[in-house]
């Protein structure tokens, strides 16, 4: 479906249907919701309940959603650090570090 808009606070999609807008927060609040649904996505997933009670006991979070959102962030920042640290030794730099800090190769 593709949204179309003009200056006149119109809004069609492309099926045909049209919205004429009024008001300022009318307008905030539907693309607030277009943008919604264009970032975010919407899946179900079945827990074990133990699992889902121990996740709320140890991660601080006010709903379940946020608990998980928080416990995949936490998983993916972990993976990435990890990735970082089994690098070490393995790239070889050209310059060194006061090079780097004191020279400022743009000036010549």
């Amino acid at each position: 479906m593709e949204l179309v808009v003009s200056p006149l606070c119109m809004v069609g999609l492309s099926n045909g249907i049209k919205k004429e807008l009024t008001s300022p927060l009318l307008m905030l609040y539907y693309y607030a919701a277009i943008l919604w649904r264009l970032l975010m996505s919407r899946i179900s997933i079945t827990l074990p309940n133990s699992f889902l009670e121990e996740l709320l006991k140890v991660v601080p979070a006010k709903s379940k959603t946020e608990a998980v959102i928080k416990a995949i962030t936490d998983e993916i920042r972990m993976k990435k650090k990890k990735n970082i640290k089994s690098m070490a030794g393995k790239i070889t730099f050209t310059k060194k570090a006061a090079e780097l800090r004191h020279k400022d190769e743009r000036l010549g």
